[in-house]
């Protein structure tokens, strides 16, 4: 019988075939290796071989030795050296710079709850700059192997049977196997082979290509690298195609009867029906050697073929499930392994070849009921003699096959590679960094503007004016290369979620959320904990390196860093589960995740869907007297536009938005006070110059107060006019999360930068409560940006000193999709195409200030708060969350969310809260890697140190914005302890009412930055700006985001219009636009509000979970507030 590829891998153990040369030590281990790890030599290859099998309840497996006389015991697999597992993976599981690979899993390491039909788990690898050095890894075991952060075999796998094949191929059979994996659609979660264009199947398969058009199932022959290597076949099925692999593919292809290992359901049975095609079940138990397996805990599936000397791993059990699911089979045909496994499948299940009665029916004797097999036959019988009722009645006998098939030789090569390094001592890193990385801040926020590798950043302490930071694309010099130091490379203390909805090398992931960043800690050390808020996507790489996206360098891009508390987390977590941001990497320990309900429902991916669909979290940085920090969330399932319906309310004052716009979202000054006032573009970030054609920032700024808002959703818009009352050019707006949520938390007008659509305008119609369009392109100090490469969403407050970046542009479609807005006292901020950041910190937000180059992890603030998220540092632990984790393609969440929840157990209130708009970053515990593609793109990063503390109310917001986290290692002792982190951590969020969210933190330092989370359900239908953030801010809001047709400026109630900022912007001299930012923020007309949002001023984010983080600080707000001066029209 026959067994699915994945599941073969998984359920019997594992198989090495080896070949034996001198091991190189220097050199990239491509190849398999034996018993002893050392390499197999191609000329010797028909005489040494070995077959691994680990049964169940051991840890040391049972292997097939060349010249042995059978099965001989092997060293424990769960030590990272001398076999032949952990050979080949040598460098696979740390970095090696000639061995390149593809890893794929079903259930990949590290990420919750991932979506997937295949079953498939294995390694394809090669050595680029040498010949024919490549091999294929096939096996069962589920989250292994962790790629470049370790050996570790999972301790649960141990009571487990696994198989683990490893064949020694030439390279020009990669793309054949491609071709088969297509078809089955593995999940993969990692990828760094070069593109070849001679490997146009593997081009596809890394790209998400499947192909569902006929044929529905494909069979490549491969063979071993060797002379007269092993000829291999492989069967792969789609999902589309409705055969049972066994029956309707296998047995087919294979032209004989087949015994088979497996699982079965209560459906599918041996099946003798068809002679020489039966389908014959081994019995349980099985004895491999003097080892023993049994159904109840062997998860491969394997079978042998009755004739012929076929031994076939399957990576599907016989389940009848399967028809409906992609499948895939790898079929060795070799007599010496044919011969061992026949005989461990020596006894098989009673088959029946036909099972019949009968009964003649009393009105005529020549007809009668034949029962086959449960079907009912009525047949006439045209001869009534004896013969004929005997043979009959002999059709109910159940026939037994119990021959015994001749044993026969079979070649299987393995190569396994193990990669030792010591680690490298340093001081972990869970907090923000000051400008330069050099030191902790309390908070830090960098605007990079398009086309510029540096950016504008002003931090703790200062803040008097943005300041150049040094080059964003390399680590060092800059505030969040440092503290993205420990995300991007392994520290054993810093754990984090890191969140994007364009995770690093996944390709088209499926989520409606925008928000990026990085929730890191260090459970080791209390209060050692930071969220970034971001927008670059693919940014940063878990684990794998300092990467800022080269494309994204020609974009405008916020960055925020909050320092926070630990106790931050959780509230954070919460806002996070509404806007159900996709995460892709969370090594947060268990006990820190179950201390916070919200964490681990959010990393376990249980969102919430019941009202409320919105949720506001108020937290602070770490400092004594820390900025006040705001998160606005809101779900897919909230109708509110979250610039006029929520931070517009929130905020209580009108609003200037940086954003991209729609043609449906406009300015709108209609509710007095409550204006929505879109920025122009272009800006200027203290001499960076940015638009909304390339800054993909979205944030925002209240009129009234000093609240500035990074927003995660454009507000989408293109109808002009004039405001001459507040001197700003505003875009004609309508609702959802910047009218509906953002408008109303904040409870004034809000200025928002952001994309817009053709629907949401600038809305003025509200007073206190507009939404006001900052018109593109705007300057970051002396850097330009603009709506067409500015991907941030940000809004003011207007008036006020509320600053917002929010995670969905200003576009109808966000009325339906998950969004969030951070609300905080200080952000950083990226414009697009610049590779270092404008950014400001706790004592320094006079002004922004260059950060260094954000490709390298050194020297800049978030670098460093990073440090420890992108490397293991045993005292921070953390969750990182991104709607695009890294390497991870195509992950389903409707969330936008982006950020890092970090903290340090050991410390007293070392936490902090990143939130940033970066896909694909920080890769957990794999070195900092921004993304090069967000290079070209605007992002912000928003940092807060926040007291322990805080972290159950952030993680209570992130719950309600359902954030995809996909790396959570806070110890269980810590999430235990947080109710709200737990949930978040464990995905239970939140789906009855309230639906929407509001929890006020602050940072950790004494009079820390006052922030406010503001957090909705996909099931609110609110529009976080409109419906949530103009509410609560209770005051018109300016949206820096993009925005789509239907959400415009509006300006209808006075007092609480949405007002677009225009494209493009400029950060203190980076320009930004819509175009390439992709941050979302607003900031308040009233107030000092600003908000980072993660969805963008859409309509599609009604339908969507949604987060808004709001801080109230005058100097962040000035700076937002400069950058969004320029509005488009409102009505």
């Amino acid at each position: 019988m026959l067994v699915t590829a994945d599941r073969f891998i998984m359920q019997i153990g594992w198989i090495f075939v080896l070949c034996f040369t001198f091991p190189r030590y220097s050199v990239a281990t491509s190849k398999c290796y034996d018993l002893n790890a050392k390499e197999f030599a191609y000329s010797q290859l028909i005489f040494y071989r070995a077959i691994v099998y680990k049964a169940p309840a051991r840890n040391m497996g049972k292997a097939l030795i060349a010249r042995g006389a059978g099965w001989q015991d092997i060293q424990d697999v769960t030590r990272p050296a001398g076999h032949a597992v952990a050979k080949p993976l040598e460098h696979v599981i740390m970095a090696h710079n000639t061995n390149k690979f593809i890893a794929y899993n079903n259930i990949p390491p590290d990420i919750p709850k991932v979506k997937t039909k295949s079953n498939s788990k294995g390694v394809l690898m090669m050595n680029p700059e040498a010949q024919d050095e490549a091999s294929w890894i096939v096996h069962t075991i589920p989250g292994f192997p962790k790629a470049l952060t370790g050996y570790v075999f999972p301790p649960a796998e141990i009571q487990k049977g696994h198989l683990f094949i490893c064949l020694t191929i030439k390279e020009s059979e990669i793309d054949a196997i491609a071709t088969a994996l297509r078809i089955a659609t593995p999940l993969i979660y990692h990828n760094d082979i070069p593109d070849d264009p001679a490997r146009p199947n593997l081009k596809k398969l890394v790209n998400g290509e499947s192909r569902l058009t006929l044929p529905l199932t494909v069979a490549q022959q491969i063979s071993t690298a060797a002379a007269q290597g092993l000829k291999v076949t492989i069967y792969s099925k789609g999902e589309k195609s409705k055969y049972e692999v066994y029956r309707r593919v296998l047995v087919k292809k294979l032209k004989t009867g087949i015994k088979v290992w497996t699982t079965r359901d209560k459906t599918l049975k041996s099946d003798c029906r068809i002679l020489d095609k039966s389908i014959k079940l081994v019995t349980s138990p099985i004895t491999i050697g003097d080892h023993a397996s049994s159904l109840e805990n062997d998860v491969s599936q394997w079978l042998i073929s009755e004739t012929g000397n076929k031994f076939c791993v399957i990576d599907k059990p016989y389940h009848k499930s399967q028809t409906k699911e992609p499948a895939m089979a790898v079929c060795i045909d070799d007599a010496t392994i044919f011969g061992h496994f026949n005989v461990i499948g020596q006894n098989v299940e009673n088959c029946k070849y036909i099972s019949m009665c009968y009964c003649a029916l009393p009105s005529n004797r020549n007809h009668i009921l034949i029962i086959q097999n449960n079907l009912i036959i009525y047949i006439l019988l045209l001869y009534q003699n004896m013969a004929v009722r005997q043979l009959i009645a002999d059709l109910g006998h159940c026939e037994t096959d119990t021959r015994r098939i001749a044993s026969h030789n079979m070649h299987l090569w393995c190569v396994f590679i193990l990669f030792i390094s010591l680690p490298k001592p340093s001081t972990t890193t869970s907090k923000c960094q000051n400008l330069a990385g050099g030191a902790e801040a309390d908070w830090a926020i960098m605007y990079k503007a398009p086309g510029q590798n540096m950016g504008k950043a002003f931090t703790q302490g200062n803040a008097g004016a943005w300041q150049n930071t040094a080059v964003l694309n390399v680590i060092g010099g800059h505030s969040f290369g440092k503290a993205l130091e420990h995300v991007i490379a392994v520290e054993p203390t810093n754990k984090f979620i890191a969140y994007n909805n364009v995770p690093p090398d996944i390709p088209k992931p499926k989520t409606k959320s925008n928000s990026k960043g990085v929730l890191m800690m260090n459970p080791q050390d209390a209060d050692a904990a930071a969220w970034i808020v971001h927008t670059v996507p693919g940014f940063p790489k878990a684990l794998r390196g300092y990467l800022f996206p080269p494309e994204e360098i020609q974009k405008g891009h916020l960055f925020i860093c909050l320092t926070i508390k630990e106790s931050e987390i959780d509230a954070i977590a919460m806002t996070m589960r509404i806007a159900t941001p996709l995460i892709y990497h969370n090594d947060i320990p268990d006990s820190e995740i179950d201390s916070r309900p919200n964490l681990k429902k959010l990393v376990n991916g249980e969102s919430r869907f019941i009202p409320p669909l919105t949720v506001t979290r108020d937290i602070s940085t770490a400092a004594p007297g820390g900025l006040k920090v705001t998160i606005y969330s809101k779900g897919e399932k909230s109708r509110f536009e979250i610039y006029r319906r929520i931070l517009v309310r929130k905020l209580k004052t009108t609003i200037k938005i940086w954003t991209t716009r729609d043609k449906t979202l406009k300015s709108d000054c209609r509710i007095f006070g409550r204006n929505i006032r879109l920025v122009t573009s272009p800006i200027s970030v203290s001499g960076h110059p940015s638009s909304l054609e390339s800054d993909v920032s979205q944030w925002l700024i209240s009129e009234q107060g000093n609240k500035f808002c990074a927003v995660d959703k454009p507000y989408q818009s293109h109808v002009l006019l004039r405001n001459f009352q507040n001197k700003h050019r505003a875009e004609f707006c309508s609702v959802k999360i910047y009218r509906r949520v953002l408008v109303k938390k904040l409870k004034t007008g809000i200025k928002v930068w952001t994309t817009r659509d053709k629907i949401l305008k600038s809305d003025c119609r509200i007073l206190n409560r507009n939404i006001k369009l900052v018109t593109s392109p705007i300057t970051i100090g002396d850097h330009a940006s603009s709506l067409e490469s500015d991907v941030s969403q940000w809004l003011i407050s207007d008036p006020g000193n509320k600053f917002c970046a929010v995670d969905k542009p200003y576009h109808k479609s966000q009325a339906k999709e998950p969004a969030i807005a951070v609300c905080i006292d200080d952000a950083t901020i990226f414009a697009p195409g610049q590779n270092m950041g404008k950014a400001f910190t706790q004592g320094n937000a006079g002004a922004w200030q260059n950060t260094a180059v954000l490709n390298v992890i050194g020297g800049h603030s978030f670098g460093k708060a990073l440090e420890h998220v992108i490397a293991v540092e045993p005292t921070n632990k953390f969750i990182a969350y991104n709607n695009v984790p890294p390497d991870i393609p195509k992950p389903k969440t409707k969330s936008n969310s982006k950020g890092v929840l970090m903290m340090n157990p050991q410390d007293a209130d070392a936490a902090a809260w990143i939130v940033h708009t970066v896909p694909g970053f920080p890769k957990a515990l794999r070195g900092y890697l921004f993304p090069p593609e967000e290079i070209q793109k605007g992002h912000l990063f928003i940092c807060l140190t926040i007291k322990e503390s805080e972290i159950d109310a952030i993680a209570m917001t992130m719950r309600i914005a359902t954030p995809l986290i996909y790396h959570n290692d806070i110890p269980d002792s810590e999430i235990d302890s947080r109710p709200n982190l737990k949930k978040l951590v464990n995905g239970e969020s939140r789906f009855i009412p309230p639906l929407t969210v509001t929890r006020d933190i602050s940072t950790a330092a004494p009079g820390g930055l006052k922030v406010t989370i503001y957090s909705k359900g996909e099931k609110s239908r609110f529009e976080i700006y409109r419906r949530i953030l103009v509410r609560k801010l209770k005051t018109t809001i300016k949206i820096w985001t993009t925005r789509d047709k239907t959400l415009k400026s509006d300006c209808r109630i006075f007092g609480r219009n949405i007002r677009l900022v225009t494209s493009p912007i400029s950060v203190s001299g980076h320009p930004s636009s819509l175009e390439s930012d992709v941050s979302q923020w607003l900031i308040s007309e009233q107030g000092n509000k600003f908000c980072a949002v993660d969805k963008p001023y859409q309509k599609s984010q009604t339908k969507e979970p949604a987060m808004a983080v709001c801080i109230d600080d005058a100097s962040i707000f000035t700076r937002f507030n400069e950058i969004a001066a320029n509005l488009d029209n409102c009505t």
